[in-house]
Order: C-alpha cells, then structure tokens, then sequence
C-alpha cells in the first residue's frame, strides 16, 4: 500500500457495502498527506462521526481543506495536504450538462426544459456514473497528485465500470431516437400513433397543465442527445484512465464467506477489462492474542485469579463475584477464539479464489470506531504496514 502512495496517481477502492470502504479511503488518503501528497478522498455519503474524526463538520459536492489547526490538535504535522469532498449526484450532472453541452443556449434550454428535474433526478440515480464524472473532473484538473476514490456500494463492486456504457445505451436507446425525429421536434405528430389508452392520459394532461407534454419531451431529447459525442469521448477517457498505469484497484472485504462469490467475480471482471488488481484488505478481522505466558495455554479460572490478583494495583473484597466475573471473560475470550478462527479459515477460503501472489492487507478489528484523526491516523499505519507504530494501534484496541 505504501507503494502505490508512492507510485499511483489515482487508487479506487472498491468492495460491496459495510465492508469499510470510506474509512479505508479516508486513511490512505491521509496516509498519502502524511508522505507530502496533495490528496484528495472522493466518497459518497459518508458517516457523520467520519467528517468530524476529519474536523469537518458536514462534507458536501464542495472540496473541504482539513485545516492545519486540526492536524496540530492530533499531533500530526502532514507534508502535504488532505482534503475530502462527497459526492453530490444532482449538482456533478447539472455540470455535465454545462459543460458537455455544444453551447451555453443548448444547456440552458435544458436546465428549463420542464422535464429536465424529472430526468435529472433519474440519472443522478446513478451514483456509479457520477463518481466516474466526478474522477475525470478531479484528474484533468492537475491539481491534486493523489486521488482515493471511494466506490459507491453496489450489489456487484464493478458496477460502476458499467456506468458510461449505460449513459451511451440510454442515449441509443429506439425510444429517445423516435423523439428526436424532426417530426415529434417540430411538432407534427398525431396522439393516435401511441395508443388510445396513452394518448387520452396525455390529452388529459396537457389541459389540465398546460403543458405540452410531447413538445416538452421532443425538445428536450432533441437538446440532450446533441451531448452524444461528448458523452462518448469523456467514456473513452474514463475507459483509459482506468487502465493506465497511474491506477491502481484495490479490493476491500471483510472475512465472510457470503463475499466470496463476490469477490471471485469482481477478480474475472478485472481481467475481462484488462484492468489489474493491486491488492486485497481484508477488514476488520478477529484476531487471537494469548494470554499471559504466567497463565499458560489454556488457563482456568483458580490460575486467572491468582495471576490477577498478584498483578492488579487494586483488591476486590468480594472474592465470589470477582471468580465469577472472570468466569465470564474466560468463556467470552474462549467464543472469541472461536470466532478468529472461522475469519482465519474464511480468509483462506477468500484467498483461494484470487490470484496468485496477489499482496494481502489484514486490518484486525478494532474496539474503537474511527472518531478523530488521531485514531484515523492509527488506522492509516497499519494499512501501510509501518511495524513502528503497531504497538500504538494494538494499545488503542
């Protein structure tokens, strides 16, 4: 992971939902910052507490400095600079009609168009195609040298990969074609051709609003597919972003046997793409740490309390219910224990379905959420391997 900080412009983090994403997107690309990066995270709709471990009190579609005062109040002093920005769907499509359109009367008119709300609404939908708009926006601009995309959560983690070509297909589509026909623009076409049933709701609708219905669509297709071009150009950019060397994919899961299936395809779709996998993270996993080596392997609870009691600072006079307390956190650890070892055995089963010699990432599951930088920074180490400072992170757990 240090390695694609140093050698990677742009890092998509990808992964089905609740995996932790957007924290991991959030740590490298502070991590990035840290190591004199001007780096910017992408991310879409991201916890509250997650702006805030970021000192920002919102994130929106407006790129968010983190200041040098929070970093002094973390102890952290970046060489270079991090910043956040959330996805706003709506306002990254109302700009590529600004900019895509072949002139500022064509998108204007569109803006007006009656329908445009409607269908804006409809393709802002489409988180996966804005946050490729929203990449392409960021990297033509030069002004970041590190940019960490955080996927949108999908039911397939490459659906966004997908995105442009759907935009193309919409636009291809034989129903939008038959409404930029000179005719439907000019106005001459007959109710009678879509069906009694369509054209009575139609004509009812028109005079109850005003509003001509197939004027209003005609007119607005007719606007919207003059954008063709520039849709299929900025597709073809977005196609070679991905696959140029500058990127690199990483894959983020959690120790599951359900995200198998899952994973195995995201590993072919890649391939299908020519586009290479960079890594694997596995998050959150349940790690096992041995007890005392004065309790041996497999203490029970007379040599638990004898250990404790030799080794607190402090005496409990109710000798019973502390036995019995620490009854209790032995059969806990004991389920634990059993847990650590389902994750390891999932994480075998995980890394037989990916390729061989593919680099792995284990981040163990911490007690504390990600609630401020410090802890963000913790996180942050220990996805770029710095063995310096795990004994801080394994003390925070």
């Amino acid at each position: 992971m240090r390695s694609l900080l140093h050698n990677k412009h742009i890092i998509v983090i990808c992964g089905s939902g609740g995996v932790g994403k957007t924290t991991l997107s959030s740590a490298l690309a502070l991590m990035g910052a840290m190591e004199g990066k001007r780096s910017l995270v992408l991310t879409v709709d991201p916890a509250r507490r997650l702006a805030q471990a970021m000192g920002l009190r919102k994130l929106d579609d407006r790129v968010r400095p983190i200041s040098s005062s929070v970093f002094s109040r973390a102890g952290l002093c970046p060489a270079g600079s991090l910043s956040a920005v959330m996805l706003d769907t709506r306002r990254t499509f109302d700009r590529i009609i600004e900019r895509t359109a072949p002139s500022s009367t064509i998108s204007a008119r569109i803006m007006a168009n009656p329908f445009y709300d409607h269908m804006a609404g409809f393709m802002a939908g489409s988180h996966e195609y804005m946050a490729m708009e929203k990449l392409l926006e960021f990297h033509q601009s030069g002004e970041y040298e590190l940019l960490v995309l955080d996927t949108p959560p999908t039911r397939h983690a490459l659906d966004f990969l997908d995105a442009p070509k759907r935009m193309l297909d919409f636009l291809d589509d034989s129903v939008v074609r038959w409404f930029v026909k000179p005719s439907i623009v000019a106005g001459h076409f007959p109710l009678k051709i879509l069906g009694k049933g369509v054209a009575l709701h139609l004509g009812a609708l028109e005079r109850f609003t005003g509003i001509q219905v197939l004027g209003d669509l005609a007119e607005f297709f007719g606007n919207f597919s003059s954008m063709h071009q520039g849709f299929k150009e900025r597709a073809a950019q977005v196609r070679e972003l991905f696959v140029s060397d500058s990127t690199a994919f990483v894959l983020v899961t959690a120790p599951d046997h359900s995200n198998i299936a899952e994973n195995r395809f995201f590993c072919q779709r890649l391939v299908e793409e020519g586009i290479p996998l960079s890594c694997v993270v596995f998050n959150r996993v349940r790690v096992i740490d041995k007890y005392p080596e004065a309790c041996g392997e497999n203490p029970g609870v007379e040599e638990l309390y004898d250990f404790l009691a030799h080794n607190s600072a402090h005496t409990t006079p109710d000798i019973k219910n502390f036995r019995a307390l620490i009854e209790k956190l032995r059969e806990n650890y004991t389920r634990y224990c059993r847990l650590a070892e389902i994750d390891s055995s999932t994480i075998q089963a995980l890394q037989q379905q990916l390729p061989a010699q593919l680099p792995t990432v284990l981040i163990p599951l911490f007690e504390e959420h990600v609630h401020n930088l410090q802890t963000l920074y913790r996180l942050g180490k220990y996805l770029v391997n710095d063995s310096a400072d795990h004994n801080a992170i394994e003390a925070a757990q």
